[in-house]
């Protein structure tokens, strides 16, 4: 038994040694030149050294011969033990016949010897593999080459567990600390590119298929079985089933002695071949675009619009995505059947840039499933892609929100957004110092704000201020949050139970939709000139002695602006789907607006008679009337605002105390002008309430 595994070991040894060398003469033409000088001087390298050898365009290959070859030596031994199973099993003694005890012995021995070999083996498998890992520098190597040598290592450490139970630490360790180094450089360079992405995108609809989802990308093809039946919540056998990290590899547990060996790639693979023969990856064509046309409507996009209208990107059968892009997209292909408008209105809203953060998640969800003991940096470096864009999002599209607007912030969306700023984003590259740049690993996760493409308008009255760029932009972004929730748990699996994925889900993608209220809000507070109409409102006569039987003009001037605001939103949405949440969002936004204009005009009173106070209800009256023919939006928002405010006018003096004490929703000026108008007689009355507000006020302010 000591003398069989001498020979296994030396088999190993020399066929490791073998195969690199035979790379390592023919790598290149100086190397072939050193060699022929010298006389075969890489016959006297040790095999550390030949690793070190081998060019980058030979590594691959060497690594899969090399595979290959200790493969062959590992169920070569595999079949000697399943040999002697087999012969322990067909000669079990009869119970009549007595026991051979130095027989007996002799089998136990052999048994115990073999299962120990099984460990031996592996180890030295894992050693010329390891050495060979270490002996090159893999930074230099594009990312799809770095991914096809973590399938190979993973597989091989699939066939190690298989083989002897192992957890192959060796070969984990060494290509971890490999992977460390490389994935923090890519994962800097993901988001210099993604930067450069977000500031020349035009933030255009990219014409996908109604039923699109992240699956149908070719970066997720080796994980849509594992995707698709994943049940984080199920029972323990379904657990079982998705949480095998490759579905071609049978999972086995193995005891030392060899007595639990079970089928896998040592039964496929006993006669013929090896597991490194078949393809790691194959390469599938994606079909996730459509033909931009719409069926049987001559325009070639909607009927109702010209074909100077249609942009130009949508003209085409085929939208080229991979603009710029560094990952493949030359296999997509669109569908030869036109999308009616019924199905592109239905069809979820996203960009090219989306795809690439898409396609980029992918690649790192790989990287996880492949190399486990980073898969937490993986995880929460991907992670940051989305914080990017998010931050982006925003920061392109609310920095024309008015001041008064910021309540429409709540605090998760907030407290979100200046996390991304502080851990991820550089406001002055110029004035980052060089001592900032040794600082921590995270400093190199840092890159500078975006800035918006100067194609895209977001002045123009006419296009409602870049509203349909601000609706691709948010809800591209609302359709990754939902992407990034459907892989949740399987990444709640990879990563181990680490508390920053679920933080990240929950502060973050969570309140995605949120960014909505103030991305829409620039829109809604610029869509009326609320500045004229509160003018038109300063004109009107408030001490009329009658009430009036006819509204005030500028409720008229205000129903238009709306009128118009509705054919700006019709037009888009002949352009681009509208979701029926951005249509609640939109018009909630400007009906409160209108309402904050109407109670601010009427506190711009300074003296107001009973008819006036009458006349301002028959406005808000009117004006509610009309905005119900208009919108479906039912209640009114903040139509209670102004009546309370309209109806606090008829309040006795002593009544009005209470209600300014229960109301705080009314600035410290519009409470003002309301007492100045009740109390105009009673100078007393009005210095005392006057004297309530303001200490109100300074209280709120506390």
């Amino acid at each position: 038994m000591d003398q069989l595994h001498m020979h296994f070991a030396s088999a190993i040894h020399n066929a490791a040694f073998n195969v690199v060398h035979g790379y390592v003469e023919l790598c290149s033409s100086a190397v072939q030149a050193e060699s022929m000088a010298g006389g075969g001087t890489f016959h006297k390298k040790q095999y550390n050294q030949l690793c070190q050898c081998v060019t980058a365009d030979s590594f691959i290959p060497c690594l899969v011969d090399l595979c290959k070859a200790l493969w062959g030596i590992m169920n070569s031994y595999h079949q000697v033990v399943s040999w002697h199973q087999r012969k322990d099993s067909q000669k079990l003694p009869a119970v009549s016949e007595p026991v051979d005890f130095e027989e007996g012995f002799s089998k136990q021995y052999v048994k115990q010897k073999l299962g120990n070999g099984l460990v031996r083996i592996w180890h030295d498998v894992q050693a010329r593999i390891s050495a060979y890992l270490l002996g090159s520098d893999l930074a230099l190597y594009k990312f799809e080459e770095f991914l096809q040598i973590l399938r190979i290592v993973h597989r091989l450490i699939e066939i190690g567990e298989e083989f002897c139970g192992s957890e192959s630490e060796d070969l984990q360790n060494s290509i971890k600390k490999q992977s460390s180094n490389y994935f923090a450089n890519y994962h800097h360079e993901r988001l210099e590119e993604l930067r450069i992405f977000l500031e020349h995108e035009s933030w255009e609809m990219c014409p996908v298929k109604p039923d699109f989802t992240i699956l149908q990308l070719q970066e997720f093809r080796s994980l849509r079985n594992v995707l698709k039946r994943w049940k984080p919540e199920g029972d323990s056998v379904n657990r079982g089933q998705t949480s095998v990290s490759s579905p071609d590899c049978s999972s086995s547990n193995h005891s030392q002695d060899g007595s639990s060996i079970t089928s896998g790639y040592f039964t496929r693979y006993c006669d013929s071949g090896s597991p490194f023969d078949v393809g790691l990856d194959e390469v599938q064509e994606e079909d996730i675009l459509v033909n931009c046309g719409v069926r049987d409507e001559p325009s070639g996009y909607f009927s109702d619009e010209s074909d100077e209208d249609i942009p130009e990107e949508l003209k085409k059968d085929f939208v080229d995505e991979n603009v710029g892009d560094t990952v493949s997209t030359k296999h997509s292909k669109p569908s030869s059947k036109k999308m009616s408008r019924r199905e592109f209105m239905k069809a979820p809203i996203l960009t090219n840039t989306t795809l690439t953060v898409l396609r980029q998640c992918g690649t790192y969800v790989q990287m996880s499933r492949l190399l486990r003991p980073i898969a937490c940096e993986v995880i929460e470096c991907m992670s940051q892609l989305f914080d990017y864009y998010l931050f982006a999002v925003h920061t392109f599209f609310t920095a024309d929100l008015p001041v008064a607007c910021h309540s429409v912030y709540n605090l998760k969306l907030h407290t979100s957004l200046k996390r991304i700023q502080d851990n991820l984003i550089v406001a002055d590259p110029s004035q980052v110092t060089e001592a900032d740049t040794q600082q921590t690993e995270g400093r190199r996760h840092k890159v500078p704000q975006p800035h918006i493409a100067s194609v895209v308008d977001l002045r123009q009255p006419e296009t409602l201020h870049g509203l349909a760029e601000r609706i691709v932009a948010v809800e591209s972004l609302v359709f990754l949050a939902k992407q990034l929730e459907f892989l949740h748990g399987y990444l709640e699996h990879l990563q181990g139970g680490s508390s920053f994925l679920q933080q990240f889900f929950s502060q973050t993608v969570t309140v995605t939709a949120e960014l909505r209220r103030p991305v829409y809000m620039c829109v809604s507070a610029s869509a009326v000139d609320f500045q004229m109409i509160l003018s038109l409102m300063a004109k009107v006569n408030w001490e009329v002695k009658e009430v009036m039987s006819q509204h005030s003009q500028y409720v008229d001037v205000l129903l238009r602006e709306l009128q118009i605001f509705t054919m700006r939103l019709e037009e888009i949405a002949t352009r681009i789907p509208i979701p029926h949440e951005v249509h609640l969002i939109l018009w909630e936004n400007v009906i409160r607006r209108a309402c904050s204009t109407f109670v601010e005009g009427f506190s711009n009173a300074k003296k107001c008679s009973n008819g006036g106070h009458g006349l301002m209800q028959l406005d808000f009256t009117q004006f509610l009337s009309k905005l119900e023919k208009l919108t479906s939006i039912r209640p009114i928002p903040d139509r209670e605002y102004v009546e309370h405010y309209i109806k606090a006018y008829y309040l006795p003096e002593a009544a009005l105390e209470a209600w300014i004490q229960e109301h705080n929703e009314y600035s410290c000026k519009q409470l003002l002008a309301l007492v100045s108008c009740v109390c105009q007689n009673n100078k007393k009355s009005r210095q005392r309430l006057t004297a309530l507000i303001e200490e109100k006020e300074m209280v709120g302010n506390r």
